[in-house]
């Protein structure tokens, strides 16, 4: 195998590896990201101020209006039934003892 051969394997092996590499880093991430939300929503040992499936969609209908005045309409009715959503989602949590 000559030189240029030889980089030209090296060069794709390793971008297989980071490919591989990133979709595993992908997959953590995804994993972490439902794992704090779950934390979130259920608000075990008031870890957050505030928690919730409420605040949740509330703090998403907020990002969705905000995104509304850059990007247009369809944010704007994303937010409208998220905040929908929300009210219908206002659940009433019982302290612990």
């Amino acid at each position: 195998m000559n030189a240029p051969e030889a980089i030209a394997r090296i060069l794709s092996e390793t971008s297989a590896d980071l490919a591989a590499d990133n979709a595993k880093a992908a997959q953590v991430a995804e994993e972490r990201f439902d794992a704090t939300l779950k934390s979130y929503i259920e608000n075990t040992g008031k870890q957050y101020e505030f928690g919730g499936i409420y605040n949740l969609l509330m703090t998403i209908g907020t990002i969705m209006a905000d995104l509304s005045r850059l990007e247009g309409d369809d944010f704007e009715k994303a937010a409208e039934i998220i905040y929908d959503a929300s009210s219908a989602c206002d659940l009433k949590y019982s302290e612990p003892l």
